[in-house]
């Protein structure tokens, strides 16, 4: 792989998963900013990225800390001019779901159809039909059914709940 010409901030980036994410992101040319609590641990892996060629600025940031995350993308903008990607990998306890609806009844999808019926000639109905049936979905899915599906995973009694994916295909509600 190559990013040559990309740039990359890595959470919890002085050992483990965030060093060795910063080695073979710099080692597939991105050029890295990583940060931890610990300064000396991202000094340290900045410096043998940078003692073999590569481009790497460390910085010291306590993710719990609002102010010091700010100040993070406010340093890491301006050293590398913009960020392009972005690995939270840190240890805060931070949950992480993905809600993944298919095609929801919003005006995106309306210029999905659009564009499909410039494409292809087909009337609106024929460039709906063809787009479900490809995604495998047997009907449009209603915007406050992917808010229905996000709400629990904001509560308490969903605190254990980390890690998942969650599909919305309109297959399982009518």
């Amino acid at each position: 792989m190559n990013l040559t010409g990309r740039t990359a901030v890595i959470t919890g980036g002085g050992r483990g998963v965030g060093a060795a994410a910063a080695y073979a992101l710099a080692e597939a040319r991105a050029t890295v900013a990583f940060a931890a609590r610990n300064e000396e641990q991202v000094v340290d892996v900045a410096a043998q990225l940078r003692q073999r060629g590569y481009e790497a600025f460390a910085f010291r940031c306590d993710v719990t800390d609002h102010h010091q995350v700010r100040d993070l993308a406010l340093s890491a903008s301006e050293t590398m001019g913009k960020v392009d990607i972005l690995i939270n990998n840190a240890g805060t306890g931070v949950t992480v779901n993905a809600v993944c609806p298919g095609y929801v009844d919003t005006s995106l999808t309306d210029e999905t159809v659009a564009r499909r019926m410039q494409r292809t000639g087909q009337l609106w109905q024929e460039a709906m039909d063809s787009i479900l049936e490809e995604s495998g979905q047997p009907r449009l899915i209603r915007a406050e059914e992917v808010a229905e599906v996000i709400m629990p995973l904001l509560s308490e009694d969903a605190s254990e709940t980390n890690g998942q994916l969650v599909v919305i295909d309109g297959k399982d509600s009518p």
